[in-house]
């Protein structure tokens, strides 16, 4: 438990940062090391570390929510992570749905702040309209500028859905790509 939200809000983005330059793997083999069995099937360590946790979750998909929701459970465990997210789930719309369900749904761009899990639109390949499709951490916001960390993106600058990698990415406030921020509720892993 931490004294304050900001306290909680440092611990996850410790914890994401520790990850920086992880890259996805071939197969199930090497799920822990950083640069090992480079692949591009979508077996990370973030799947495994949820189901050794008892979260079940499939392994060899798209991770960038798996990312999320496995930084939630080992900064803060299986049953308060939950309810700070309103329950685990591996895909992003789903995600986004539980924060509006839960009243923390935060659709005004320009009130993301640090800490929020930031989600992303655009039109995923083989599909015709926009719809949430990628997601990540905001670590900051600085001039108009949102600071993120994310899972299976690029290490570039462009917005990139299944890049494979986690790594720290920037984005105007009015980009078009932000759709909205889920805001984990901090409070409840203060110390009363």
């Amino acid at each position: 438990m931490y004294k304050t939200t900001g306290e909680a809000k440092d611990a996850l983005i410790a914890n994401a940062t520790k990850f920086i330059g992880y890259i996805e793997k071939a197969s199930n083999k090497d799920l822990n090391g950083f640069t090992d069995n480079i692949g591009n099937k979508n077996f990370t360590w973030f799947a495994k570390y949820l189901t050794d946790n008892g979260v079940n979750c499939p392994n060899g998909y798209a991770w960038c929510d798996t990312f999320c929701d496995a930084l939630m459970l080992k900064t803060f465990g299986k049953e308060l992570a939950s309810k700070m997210i309103g329950g685990f789930s591996f895909y992003t719309v789903d995600s986004a749905t539980k924060f509006k369900k839960m009243g923390r749904l935060i659709e005004n761009k320009s009130e993301i702040t640090r800490g929020d899990q930031i989600f992303f639109e655009a039109i995923p390949a083989g599909e015709k309209s926009k719809r949430i499709c990628h997601t990540g951490f905001v670590i900051s916001v600085v001039d108009g500028i949102i600071y993120t960390i994310e899972g299976n993106t690029s290490g570039g600058v462009k917005f990139e859905r299944e890049g494979g990698r986690v790594a720290m990415k920037s984005y105007k406030v009015t980009s078009t790509y932000i759709k909205c921020a889920g805001r984990p509720d901090y409070s409840l892993a203060v110390v009363k």
